[in-house]
């Protein structure tokens, strides 16, 4: 299995940027989203590496302003989630588990908040507390008060 590099042309005029790896039988997918300031080669080791290659089919892309999605435009979660949205409708996936590194992991959270498609699992790394109404984050430990010497 090799990863095919694609570019979907969006009605707006911007190309998304991704890449898949696909199985011969229909498989369930892993979709993964990079952080702020990154692209899809955040994914390159574990991509390369997992052993999920043998069971799920896996795609990374760059989100439009970040990689090779080059935009100058308006961007943020929703269109982000659109343009996944039409990924996924032209490789043909009903579902996904959505997942991602810091921004990418709250867009993971909103994509999944969000989709229309039904059955769609989400995981999420790093996500940023309070960005998002489903986020759970762990609290940080309360702060012991300092003791200085003099």
């Amino acid at each position: 299995m090799t990863e095919k590099i694609r570019i979907l042309r969006r009605p707006d005029g911007a190309e998304i940027a991704y890449g898949v790896t696909r199985g011969n039988a229909p498989r369930p997918l892993l979709a993964l989203a990079h952080g702020m300031g990154s692209n899809m080669t955040r994914w390159s080791e574990f991509f390369g590496q997992t052993a999920l290659r043998a069971s799920w089919d896996l795609l990374r892309f760059d989100m439009r302003g970040h990689g090779g999605s080059l935009w100058r435009g308006r961007t943020g979660m929703e269109i982000w989630c659109d343009d996944l949205a039409a990924i996924l409708d032209a490789e043909r996936y009903e579902r996904a588990v959505v997942g991602g590194n810091c921004l990418g992991a709250n867009f993971a959270l909103h994509f999944a908040h969000r989709s229309a498609k039904p059955a769609l699992a989400r995981a999420a790394r790093a996500p940023r507390c309070g960005r998002h109404p489903r986020a759970e984050c762990a609290r940080p430990a309360p702060k012991t008060p300092s003791h200085s010497r003099s």
